[in-house]
């Protein structure tokens, strides 16, 4: 067994994040997202590949799962607007998602 090196370990990365990005484009949304937990085990704090995970999981309308991903990566780059311009996406869904239960439960009990 090889010991990897820094530079093999950042290749992966960049392997794994633009793997990513292709299949996000392609609508291979499962292969996208198992990509994006390639790079975070190489590198937990990596904020492209939660935040292209976020994406992936907006796709599937895995609206819990998203934010929280999203919300993690906000952590990390407080200041990174694309996340947070995909979070409120997350959270108006959420929203909506809420309301439409209320709706029907209200006229279960009706």
């Amino acid at each position: 067994m090889y010991e990897e090196t820094e530079e093999t370990k950042a290749l992966k990365i960049s392997l794994y994040s633009n793997l990513a990005a292709c299949f996000l484009k392609l609508d291979k949304i499962n292969r996208a997202i198992d990509n994006c937990k390639k790079v975070l085990q190489l590198d937990p704090k990596n904020v492209k590949a939660m935040f292209r995970q976020g994406q992936g999981l907006i796709k599937l309308k895995d609206w819990d799962q998203a934010e929280k991903v999203l919300n993690s990566s906000l952590e990390l780059e407080p200041s990174n607007a694309e996340v947070k311009r995909e979070l409120e996406k997350v959270k108006k869904e959420i929203q909506k998602q809420k309301e439409k239960e209320k709706k029907m439960y209200s006229a279960m009990f009706a």
